[in-house]
Formats: C-alpha cells, sequence, structure tokens
C-alpha cells in the first residue's frame, strides 16, 4: 500500500467526513499524481507533483484546471484538442498509442505532462 493511501486511510479514519471537501478529487473518481514539467510550475505554486482525479485523461485535467486556473490554456489549442507538443504519459506509457485523451486511469497511476523540446544544430 502506497504512504499516500495509508495517509488517506489514517486521516479518514480520525476525521471520517472531513476528507470529502479537503482532499482534491472527488467520490467516484481515481487519484492519480501527476507530474509538472517547471514551465507550469508557476500556476502549481512550484509544486512538481501534484494529485488530481478522474476517470479519464481528460477528466484529470478538468480537475488540474479547477484546481489551478490557468493550466487548460497552456495543456489545450481553443478548439479543445491537446497542443501538438505537449506529449502525456501514464506509468511512462504515451498516451498517444493507447486511448488518447479517453484513456483511463487509475488509483495510483502517475501522469507525466511533457513539453516536447526541439531546436539545435543540424
Amino acid at each position: 500500500m502506497g504512504v499516500w493511501k495509508v495517509k488517506y486511510l489514517l486521516y479518514t479514519s480520525i476525521l471520517p467526513h472531513a476528507h470529502t471537501s479537503i482532499l482534491p478529487y472527488q467520490q467516484g473518481s481515481m487519484p492519480v499524481q501527476v507530474r509538472i514539467p517547471t514551465p507550469l510550475r508557476k500556476l502549481t505554486g512550484n509544486k512538481d507533483e501534484i494529485q488530481a482525479s478522474g476517470g479519464n485523461i481528460r477528466e484529470v485535467f478538468e480537475n488540474l484546471e479547477k484546481q489551478y486556473p490557468g493550466m487548460k490554456e497552456k495543456l489545450y489549442n481553443p478548439d479543445g484538442t491537446l497542443k501538438r507538443f505537449v506529449n502525456i504519459y501514464i506509468n511512462n506509457r504515451d498516451i498517444r498509442f493507447m486511448e488518447g485523451e479517453h484513456t483511463p486511469v487509475h488509483d495510483g497511476d502517475e501522469v507525466a505532462i511533457i513539453p516536447a523540446i526541439a531546436g539545435g544544430k543540424s
């Protein structure tokens, strides 16, 4: 059992009803760890990892936007599609080779946002 799960269980056993309004995820969705790249950390108060929830990647990002306004405009085009230079991984697997934004997430998954890097000498 992960450290966060133990802390959650301990916390909810001490204050059984407090967790419903304090934790950053909603009942019925899966909490995941989201790794935040350096360029987006100004939106998260310099946190490099945050917890968010959702049943799939799109829902996790919607939850991120609720917690950290401005995140959506950094990740999405105005038409609602993910920006081309934003790569998303779940447990080190690229979602482009899975179900894209509809890829399901599970309790304890790690989601990494990796901006593409280009340039250099040819």
